[in-house]
């Protein structure tokens, strides 16, 4: 029996690493929660491969995350062993592995059988929960791994008899400890279902004292680790979950995302949603067809003990706990109720062993567990071989040249933190897609930030804010009737905004990604200052580097900043290059200046970057003012934008 346990777990790992290569490597990171984390994974362990482990432990106990610090700590660490996106993904399938071995020991011990133990495990191979590409095992995100621990955590609670046995339930601290690092809100969780077996245990079984002591050890190792963390969270876990979940707009988006309106709908979201995302038909032909065997290859036994049937209680507790949390919650995900399913699937296995107990015969037992193992394989196999057709891998293909091509053009201008502006909230157009993707396939950790990416209502001042300080913008199809309030309200503007992009950025290409609208990609123009020193422009020496190709439209340079222009009355700006002077205009607003250099004349085809020379009427010298020991000749401080724009 315990060698088909073996074929199965092996054969996971091999089917699981020629799907990663063939499917996930290749490609970008579909969707966004993934995205996102694994550009604060790889903008992490940069830190930690560069020699700076204090800047690596600031960024990891930052408190910046509402959820957990579980995926930026072991991506982050896995990422100086392989940086490859499979070894922050091998979380998902060592956590799988871990619920799988939890659950057969629980299975095992609890009907004193390896067959349902066996079962057990198969079944959880089969849930359907494992395969899609938003929450399942190829996605780098709190859900799966949140999943595998809270199933791993009710398992030891099983296997400890309900906290009579000490190894055990220390065990299930230390699962707690790994949940709740996932997730912070799984503490909710842990806490709702110890409370209720402990309150069973009050009730029905004996060594209440033991149990009490054994269920309060196990609850306090999260409890010490967690606390702390949710302090240091508090302003991140407000933002997330009081505004984005309770008393923002956006729990209103979400739910009408999802098409709820009514109380019922709310009510009956996540129970649906478990059995048709989690669960799954897999699962539900697979428990059937297990069923069968049983009837055939075992002997009834309908008498349950007391222990039993109480065992049976927690486990649909641990169940109907954490959906009735979700539930509460108005704003909806159809990941996050998979959490759940394991447990459903402890659960299933305990009532068939109730209904059906032993095999009638070790050979029964062999014969049933067998076809088990093989049922379970052929299902996790064709999971992995379930690939994209070819017109969807010509589009990823497509993708991945987009991103690979304007990553390259981010490179070449030197920008380490460009921001990032697309008028549609789109998977494939996310500041953590290009950050990902820089770091995957040029080693290169580029912080890419995201100008305004909320689902809720955003003006027109926003937007066109948004617009003009971004260094890439990406304009697909306007969606006026789109569910999310931010991507009506560019629809309203949204001639008026390719108009601005269009006269003010640089074309970086079209593509159509298979969503059935092409993506046209902008990238402002280049224009890099040259010769400050510190933070100030010295009367003279500095100098700015643009490429007469890209002045053909954006010839109006701007540079923005603040001075101490009481230090420097009058001041104005002179421009050259070569020869020639160029015409240049100083503007004062107190102590903000914008210069503005018209640089028409340079515009031409050539794509080599050329240099003009700026230089100051105005100075002056720390030294002959104060104190000081500085001798520099102080003209203003360098500005803090430097852009080209249409005249």
């Amino acid at each position: 029996m315990l060698w088909c346990l073996a074929i199965l777990l092996v054969g996971q790992v091999v089917l699981y690493l020629g799907h990663y290569f063939r499917e996930i490597e290749p490609f970008p990171p579909v969707c966004y929660d993934q995205a996102e984390y694994l550009s604060i994974v790889y903008r992490t362990a940069a830190l930690l491969l560069s020699g700076q482990p204090s800047a690596w432990a600031d960024q990891i106990f930052s408190g910046m995350s509402p959820q957990g610090i579980m995926l930026e700590l072991y991506g982050s660490v896995a990422q100086t062993i392989f940086t490859t996106r499979l070894s922050a993904l091998s979380l998902n399938l060592g956590s799988l592995l871990l619920l799988q071995m939890a659950a057969y020991e629980a299975i095992r011990h609890h009907t004193a059988s390896k067959l349902y133990g066996v079962i057990a495990v198969s079944l959880i191979v089969t849930l359907a929960t494992l395969w899609p590409m938003c929450g399942g095992m190829f996605d780098y995100r709190p859900d799966f791994s949140a999943m595998c621990f809270f199933g791993t955590w009710v398992a030891c609670i099983i296997r400890s008899r309900i906290f009579l046995d000490f190894k055990w339930s220390l065990l299930a601290g230390f699962a707690a400890v790994l949940l709740v690092l996932t997730r912070y809100v799984a503490l909710v969780y842990i806490i709702g279902v110890t409370a209720g077996v402990l309150v069973l245990v009050a009730l029905f079984l004996s060594d209440k004292a033991r149990r009490f002591k054994l269920g309060a050890l196990s609850l306090a190792p999260p409890l010490l680790i967690v606390l702390p963390m949710l302090y240091i969270s508090r302003d991140a876990l407000w933002e997330y979950y009081g505004v984005g979940h309770v008393t923002g707009e956006e729990p209103a988006v979400r739910a009408a995302e999802v098409g709820l309106s009514t109380l019922w709908d709310h009510v009956s979201w996540y129970p649906s949603n478990l059995v048709s995302w989690h669960l799954g038909p897999s699962f539900a032909i697979s428990l059937g067809i297990v069923l069968c065997l049983l009837l055939l290859f075992s002997k009834l036994r309908p008498a349950l003990s007391r222990f039993r049937i109480l065992t049976l209680l927690v486990l649909l507790g641990a169940v109907i706990g954490p959906l009735i949390v979700l539930t509460i919650d108005e704003a909806k995900s159809p990941v996050v109720g998979g959490v759940v399913a394991p447990v459903v699937v402890l659960l299933a296995v305990l009532c068939a062993n109730a209904v059906f107990g032993a095999a009638r015969n070790i050979t029964s037992a062999r014969i049933v567990g067998g076809l088990t193992v093989m049922l379970a394989f052929i299902v996790f196999w064709l999971g992995v071989t379930d690939g994209p057709s070819e017109s969807l891998r010509r589009d990823k293909f497509q993708w991945r040249q987009a991103v690979d091509r304007l990553n390259a053009m981010v490179l070449d201008r030197g920008w380490m933190t460009p921001l990032i502006f697309s008028d549609r909230l789109d998977a494939h157009i996310t500041s953590g897609v290009f950050a990902t993707a820089a770091w995957e396939r040029m080693g290169v950790p580029i912080e890419y930030g995201r100008v305004h990416g909320k689902v809720t209502s955003v003006t027109k001042a926003q937007i066109f804010h948004a617009v003009d300080v971004a260094d890439i913008v990406v304009l697909s199809v306007p969606s006026p009737n789109h569910v999310y309030p931010f991507m009506r309200n560019v629809a309203e503007y949204w001639d008026e905004l390719r108009e601005n992009v269009e006269a003010n950025f640089l074309p970086a290409g079209t593509y159509n990604f298979g969503t059935g609208y092409p993506f046209s990609f902008f990238i402002r123009p280049r224009a890099d200052l040259i010769g400050i020193s510190g933070d100030w422009l010295l009367d003279t020496g500095t100098k700015i580097s643009v490429v007469p190709s890209e002045l053909v439209r954006t010839s109006a340079l701007r540079l923005e900043g603040r001075s101490e222009l009481a230090l420097t009355p009058g001041q104005k700006a002179n421009v050259r290059f070569g020869d020639r002077s160029l015409p240049v205009e100083f503007r004062a607003d107190g102590n903000n200046y914008l210069i503005t250099v018209d640089l028409h004349e340079l515009a031409g085809p050539s794509d080599k970057p050329i240099l003009v020379d700026v230089s100051f009427d105005k100075y002056f010298v720390p030294a002959q003012i104060s104190a000081s020991l500085d001798t520099r000749r102080l003209a203003i401080f360098a500005p803090r934008r430097v852009t080209l724009r249409a005249q």
